[in-house]
């Protein structure tokens, strides 16, 4: 390595802690200090205001002209868990740095569950997607009428994390296969999603079931535009209906090419034994305007023939064959406020206030408003099938589970 340059460089320091919990009575922390010259550098590690001297200290190594040194102490297990506060100090010539260690707060959450079926090389592939669960504690276990299945039948992938602001949340899949000879239309199955929760192992499970019916695969249209003057955006609306089971996969694309653009899904909901679901897309004014950007909606579901999706598309010149509704419209005063307000919430894309709700009261609103929707708009353009990219059907379910989370529908 070459030599380090004269003008001293302070380090950049980093605490290292214990990504678990672990087993044993004590914790190593280490401090890491790096790219800071000259190499003459010491540590300091205090709990509280008591100095530590049990520390050991390891000789700096060069690289690039820089040095990168590390200190690491071991502490009791019971005050790492009890989430005492300790810190390490750097010392150096360019300037004195200190990082704080603290156990992280362990977040508790229960997964969206989702369970799907594939049919393909007649073997019926069932997958069961856990999202956004925390901690990483879990178990899955598969049972048909009741009776627990072979774990060697099924498989789990290993969990993704992803950091929020609240923590670290995780997603995982277990797969289910069963020759289609085992798979009868009378049979109920079960996956059991069991989340543990710290030291104690405290449980909590969540069970998503399968019974084998008539499957209904959607009617999908593409809704006129929707103009929101105020704040120079179209909101572009996939409207999916009459499908069965309720699991569906919704995406858009631009010019066929994954939409840069944010876009949500809604719950579905359920009338008369059939689910309908509302994805929108909002893109700005000006683009909307002033290009010829073709718009599609892609939807799967496991209805349609596996080695196809339906897809819907609009552009601005023939969106303007329909009509473009304005957000800043008025009513007349015949329509009671609350249709109204039922109008601009569909208007708004929210699917926070569109919940799954089998009152009289909820029910009748949503015929409510599928029939003010069919007045309102008209259908953009004809249905047609494309083939998907090319592979298995269960990884573009999976696909969907891992990288797009939020377009799928649980």
């Amino acid at each position: 390595s070459r030599s380090a340059p004269s003008t001293p460089t302070a380090p950049t320091v980093f605490p290292v802690m214990p990504c678990n919990s672990g087993t044993g009575t004590d914790v190593t922390l280490a401090c890491l200090a790096t790219g800071f010259s000259p190499s003459a550098v010491s540590f300091t590690w205090t709990k509280g205001d008591v100095a530590l001297t049990d520390s050991i200290q390891y000789p700096p190594v060069l690289k690039d002209n820089l040095y990168s040194g590390v200190s690491q102490i071991r502490i009791p297990r019971n005050d790492w868990e009890n989430r005492a506060s300790y810190k390490c100090k750097v010392d150096h010539a360019a300037g004195n740095k200190e990082v704080n260690f603290i156990k992280p707060n362990v977040i508790y959450q229960l997964p969206n569950l989702t369970m799907m079926t594939s049919e393909e090389n007649e073997q019926v592939t069932f997958s069961c997607l856990a999202n956004n669960f925390a901690p990483n504690v879990f178990d899955f276990n598969w049972l048909k009428d009741s009776a627990n299945i072979n774990t060697d039948l099924a498989f789990t992938m290993p969990p993704k994390a992803v950091k929020t602001t609240k923590g670290t949340v995780y997603s995982a899949a277990s797969f289910l296969t069963l020759p289609v000879s085992n798979v009868h239309s009378y049979d109920k199955f079960t996956c059991n999603f069991k989340l543990g929760k710290g030291q104690k192992q405290l449980t909590t499970n969540i069970t998503q079931e399968y019974n084998f019916s008539e499957q209904t695969p959607p009617s999908v249209f593409m809704l006129a535009p929707v103009k929101q003057t105020k704040d120079n955006k179209v909101t572009l609306t996939c409207y999916v209906k009459n499908f069965n089971p309720k699991e569906i996969y919704v995406t858009w694309l631009i010019d066929d090419k994954e939409s840069k653009h944010d876009f949500n899904t809604t719950n579905s909901m359920k009338i008369n034994g059939d689910y309908y679901a509302y994805s929108h897309l909002t893109v700005p004014l000006n683009e909307w305007e002033e290009s010829e950007h073709v718009y599609s909606c892609l939807v799967y579901h496991e209805a349609i023939d596996e080695n196809t999706n339906i897809v819907r598309s609009i552009t601005q010149h023939t969106s303007q064959q329909t009509t473009m509704v304005n957000l800043n419209m008025k009513f007349p005063d015949m329509y009671p406020d609350y249709i109204v307000d039922m109008i601009d919430m569909y208007h708004k894309g929210n699917p926070e206030e569109v919940q799954d709700d089998d009152t009289m009261q909820n029910t009748a609103m949503a015929f409510i408003l599928l029939f003010l929707i069919t007045l309102l708009f008209s259908i953009a353009t004809t249905a047609f099938k494309v083939k998907p990219i090319s592979a298995p059907r269960i990884i573009l379910k999976l696909f969907c589970f891992i990288h797009l989370p939020l377009a799928c529908i649980h």
